[in-house]
């Protein structure tokens, strides 16, 4: 296995798509595992009622089984779980990194922003009952459940291993692959082309920066500016949430094309994905991956746990 990943020597067209449909493979069944682990869950309490704390505890809980610990063990059958999620160089500059974080979490929001325009034109999904009361337990509660254990649990499994396993075919194949599988997780169109966006995007800054750790970053920054909102119009009322999110906001969009104008401006080329040596092209990709027996039945799981 660890031959297969590393991709060590030179290798013919054929095996190299092998090799590539063996990683989409890994890829795939960590998905499908986080999958089944959440159809288990609904089916054994899709009859009992939630409750404040039970739900968010309930979460973390399936996050830990259906991601992490997922991650950790295939992590640790192939080339270990350090070199998924290990720095890819030694020493980053703290002002590329700062502004790194400040691209990605406010195009995040900026994504979000775009994407709700046309939520009057996609079908939503039924998110349930959520369970807030205006203290400051609730609140703490909320951000750990819905900010903290996502930028961890989720960036591990797709910015860390699915990203991680597919960077030697191509660091702009393995961005894309990867976006795709954060986006199709997801349970509504409109959440779908959000999280793809956003995929894409943290998988794009985990390439260039070379840290795992700022995709992480700027996910809990991402959740935690929805969880501050949604506290600010319980709290104080739609005015003042109103008065929250057009503030923010602006300020948001500035720091985005200001961040990436100081990055452009630094000599970083934002749009450069470098070729592989030896690689396949896109079509040779695209066909191996459609044709992997793996990645077809997640689909079909995700696409099932769209309809239960």
């Amino acid at each position: 296995m660890q031959g297969l990943q590393n991709g060590g020597g030179r290798q013919k067209p054929g095996s190299r798509t092998e090799a590539l449909r063996f990683a989409v493979s890994l890829c795939a069944l960590a998905g499908v595992i986080n999958i089944a682990v959440r159809l288990i869950v609904l089916f054994l309490f899709r009859k009992e009622e939630g409750s404040y704390p039970g739900q968010y505890i309930s979460d973390m809980t399936v996050m830990v089984f259906s991601m992490l610990l997922p991650v950790m063990a295939l992590g640790y059958m192939g080339n270990g779980i350090k070199t998924y999620f290990a720095p890819e160089c030694r020493r980053a500059a703290p002002l590329p990194s700062v502004l790194f974080v400040m691209l990605g979490f406010s195009g995040c929001v900026l994504f979000n922003d775009f994407v709700s325009l046309f939520d009057r034109f996609l079908p939503q999904a039924d998110v349930g009952t959520i369970y807030i009361t205006p203290d400051f337990g609730s609140f703490s509660l909320i951000l750990i459940s819905s900010s903290v254990f996502p930028a961890v649990c989720e960036e591990m499994l797709f910015r860390g291993y699915m990203y991680s396993t597919l960077s030697r075919f191509g660091a702009h194949f393995a961005t894309v692959f990867s976006a795709f599988m954060f986006g199709f997780m997801h349970f509504s169109p409109s959440q779908m082309i959000f999280a793809f966006l956003c995929g894409y995007l943290l998988a794009y800054i985990r390439h260039v920066s070379g840290r795992f750790m700022l995709p992480v970053i700027i996910h809990f920054l991402n959740n935690a500016f929805s969880t501050v909102g949604t506290f600010i119009g319980l709290c104080c009322g739609t005015t003042a949430y109103a008065c929250y999110s057009l503030i923010s906001h602006a300020i948001l969009m500035a720091v985005f094309f200001g961040s990436a104008g100081l990055l452009i401006y630094g000599g970083l080329n934002i749009l450069s994905f470098r070729r592989p040596r030896r690689s396949l092209t896109a079509r040779e990709k695209l066909k191996a991956v459609v044709t992997t027996p793996a990645l077809i039945i997640f689909v079909a799981l995700a696409v099932i746990e769209k309809f239960v």
